[in-house]
């Protein structure tokens, strides 16, 4: 029996990538790191004969360099496997956007190379992350689905076309060629191929007006403040700022389920501060102080992630998203005399763990308008 079938992701045993673990980070001399593949012949040798013939595979690649497939004819031994998510062929029909089913796995590698910087007295060393693109398939249509044709391989010897496998269905596919600046169009089996599924343009207009009125949305149990939308190999993605886990994130914009707008990603604020006449002056007074703010937001029944803005111990000012919250006392321990102060004591969604908060310290403080 054949180790691996017509569709089956492959690399050759010198890739760093083992078979479920694709996040592995390259180093050293990535031009020699080989690419990813998909099987498209199979040579069953299933003869028992001393020694044994080994099984050969036609794999395909798409080299990004000459802007067109490769082919190769390799040995099992070769060979290791890469699992890739499969795709439901029911959704292929001409017209629909395809492309190579390894596109996944090629975009998300990364290579790392040192970076110096140097001064007259000192050099740092750092590594700088950088996307290892030379083998990512291009975004094609799909021009025509039909039966793969046993006539193709009439110059090849009956034996051996006996013991070929050939893939059931054959998709002829058409993309831009780059480096000839012309259209291209390439035979490829139907299991070689992952569909690109059409946008939601709809969700694509919501967020791009988020964006450019600098409004925020409701959705994934967060709030998240659009920033940029992007295209990459077919798919889009959006950028966005998360008010909960407190840092940027990118996702699939497919990924945005039922977003609701809000104008405002705050219930509550404070310090606020209201001009007043004094004298004949204007002169700013405070309203709603930081405690008054925390001790409401303790007495609700519903409680709502607090966002504060805090100077901590060195001086230094972050921004912190909280829940599960509460005001207890405890020692200064900047101070020799070890008094008693507030702390706010809460789970930071920045740091996952509980943290203590001098509640003096607390510069900014709001309420945003969700619920934990």
């Amino acid at each position: 029996m054949p180790k691996f079938t017509i569709g089956d992701a492959v690399i050759l045993k010198t890739h760093p990538f083992q078979e479920t673990i694709h996040s592995i980070v390259i180093s050293g001399e990535y031009l020699m790191t080989p690419p990813i593949m998909v099987v498209t012949e199979v040579i069953n040798h299933d003869e028992d004969v001393d020694p044994p013939i080994l099984n050969k595979y036609k794999c395909v690649w798409f080299s990004s360099k000459k802007n067109q497939f490769q082919e190769s004819n390799l040995l099992e031994t070769d060979l290791r496997r890469l699992e890739i998510e499969g795709t439901d062929y029911d959704n292929f029909l001409p017209g629909s956007l395809v492309a190579l089913k390894t596109l996944p796995v090629e975009l998300g590698k990364e290579r790392s190379f040192m970076h110096s910087e140097l001064s007259s007295n000192s050099s740092k060393k750092t590594n700088t992350l950088s996307g290892l693109l030379s083998f990512v398939s291009p975004i094609m249509t799909l021009c025509e689905i039909k039966e793969h044709d046993l006539e193709k391989g009439s110059k090849v010897s009956p034996d051996i076309k006996r013991k070929k496998i050939y893939p059931d269905y054959v998709a002829k596919c058409k993309w831009f060629n780059a480096v000839g600046e012309k259209f291209s169009e390439e035979l490829l089996p139907l299991a070689s191929l992952m569909i690109i599924m059409e946008p939601d343009n709809e969700l694509l207009s919501i967020l791009d007006k988020a964006i450019k009125e600098e409004t925020c949305i409701n959705c994934l149990n967060t709030i998240l403040k659009p920033l940029q939308l992007s295209n990459r190999s077919g798919i889009y993605y959006i950028t966005y700022f998360d008010y909960v886990l407190n840092r940027n994130v990118n996702k699939e914009v497919s990924e945005i389920i039922d977003p609701i707008v809000i104008s405002n990603p705050f219930k509550t604020h404070a310090p606020i501060f209201k001009k007043r006449k004094k004298g004949g002056k204007s002169i700013l007074k405070l309203t709603t102080e930081v405690e008054t703010l925390l001790n409401n937001a303790l007495k609700r029944k519903s409680k709502n992630y607090l966002f504060i803005k805090y100077q901590d111990r060195f001086g230094q000012i972050t921004t912190r998203t909280l829940s599960n919250y509460e005001v207890i006392e405890g020692e200064d321990d900047l101070s020799p005399t070890k008094d008693l102060v507030k702390y706010l004591r809460a789970f930071c969604h920045l740091r996952g763990s509980d943290r203590n908060f001098r509640v003096k310290s607390i510069i900014e403080i709001s309420e945003l308008r969700l619920a934990f």
